[in-house]
């Protein structure tokens, strides 16, 4: 069960960018991983610009 869940900001890195992660548990389990994400860790991230801010700029 972990299609359905919605991504949350968890940070905003080093290069301007919002990072929205789910729960380490929901996708673990889900069924679906596979369609979603390869990554070791089972999680999904999506990186995100912040409005109004150029990545990479000081």
């Amino acid at each position: 069960m972990g299609e359905a869940e919605t991504l949350t900001c968890h940070t905003t890195n080093r290069d301007g960018y919002w990072e929205y992660k789910i729960d380490l548990k929901i996708c673990a389990d889900c069924s679906t991983r596979h369609l979603c994400t390869h990554s070791k860790d089972c999680a999904k991230t999506v990186q995100r610009s912040v409005p109004g801010i150029q990545p990479g700029e000081d």
